[in-house]
């Protein structure tokens, strides 16, 4: 928790002059709650998102299989304590996918599934978004380790589309991100204009 509140807080603050969201995938809530402490520290008026799988319980949800690792929990972290987010946003296994499936389409970059529920849960809260907001997201994994599984169309059918009602062509990304001029970045991986 230390080490994301003086790292990556501090690194985040550099890159802006004005956070308005920032949103964070929670699984041990470390990375949740040291990010969170230290932006409420720079931008008194952020409103910070936990982003939570569908099926953990990490804020008091309903448990549940989760196919996709790395987001999410089955048993409460002690750390779950010191996070207090803003707003809770559960994202299902679906879209999670779809927008994996959109970003690498969009924008040629590989994400991981952590990621894939952020620009999700991103996308659900776009509409609260004002003009000029800047809106920050957390990305903590590419795709390079979901090749088998969130990239691979039998897994996804097997695992994911079988659950639900996953539209084929997957899901597009938030006008809010996707307007010309707008900017997209992935701290430590790549910015990307539109």
């Amino acid at each position: 928790m230390d080490v994301h509140a003086e790292q990556t807080a501090v690194e985040i603050a550099r890159q802006f002059e004005r956070i308005d969201w920032v949103f964070i995938g929670t699984g041990t809530t470390g990375t949740f709650a040291g990010v969170s402490e230290r932006l409420r520290l720079e931008f008194p008026n952020i409103k910070v998102v936990a982003v939570e799988p569908a099926g953990s319980i990490t804020f008091g949800g309903e448990s549940g299989r989760r196919n996709i690792p790395g987001i999410g929990t089955s048993v409460r972290p002690e750390l779950a304590d010191f996070a207090n987010p803003d707003m809770i946003v559960t994202v299902n296994e679906e879209d999670t996918v779809a927008s994996c499936l959109s970003f690498v389409r969009d924008y040629q970059l590989l994400v991981g599934g952590s990621t894939g529920a952020v620009l999700s849960a991103i996308r659900n809260t776009s509409s609260e978004f004002r003009a000029g907001d800047t809106v920050v997201a957390i990305s903590p994994d590419l795709g390079d380790r979901y090749l088998d599984t969130i990239y691979n169309p039998e897994w996804v059918e097997e695992n994911i589309r079988s659950k639900g009602q996953m539209p084929a062509s997957g899901l597009a990304m938030p006008a809010a991100i996707d307007e010309p001029g707008q900017e997209v970045r992935l701290l430590r991986s790549a910015t990307v204009r539109r």
